[in-house]
């Protein structure tokens, strides 16, 4: 074996160890610090105990319609992108809904059991990642439609510690 070979060995054993090691996996590939809004998004679902949230999502061109329905027992919060603007709230009265700023790029909405928060989206991002809660599992019943092509999705998922790609 040639040295330069036996050194090319040499380094490919020693990334292995270091990647099996470190409890490598395939989301270490996601380029977060080169994420812009337009290409992915993220919302975050944070409660306390197992929880139950509808998303009603409807898209036409580049904008849409996104409705939360917290069908759970306990308080939710979402925590959403800034441009999602709050249009519509339904079970409680506009005064009782509580509401925070994070950071910069997000706010913080909490939903009470029932009630039903109504969001317009604009600039669709053309991928959306939810986090949920390590505390708990959430059971996420999704319904998106897209008005252009008329195709309708309609799926449940129950998340637990790992991000899920909802499209």
């Amino acid at each position: 074996m040639h040295l330069s070979s036996r050194l090319h060995l040499l380094l490919a054993l020693s990334a292995l160890v270091v990647l099996v090691i470190g409890g490598w996996n395939a989301k270490h590939l996601l380029p977060i610090a080169n994420i812009n809004e337009k290409t992915m998004q993220s919302m975050s679902v944070l409660h306390i105990n197992s929880a139950s949230l509808r998303l009603e999502y409807s898209t036409k061109k580049n904008s849409g319609i996104a409705v939360f329905i917290n069908d759970g027992n306990e308080p939710i919060s979402i925590v959403l992108p800034k441009n999602w603007a709050l249009q519509e709230i339904r079970g409680m009265a506009t005064s009782e809904l509580n509401t925070n700023q994070p950071n910069k790029f997000a706010f913080e909405w909490n939903i009470p059991p029932s009630v039903r928060l109504l969001f317009n989206v604009t600039d669709i991002p053309k991928s959306f990642i939810l986090h949920n809660s390590k505390n708990a599992p959430l059971k996420l019943s999704l319904i998106s439609i897209n008005m252009e092509t008329e195709e309708i999705l309609n799926d449940i998922f129950l998340i637990e510690d790992e991000p899920h790609k909802l499209w």
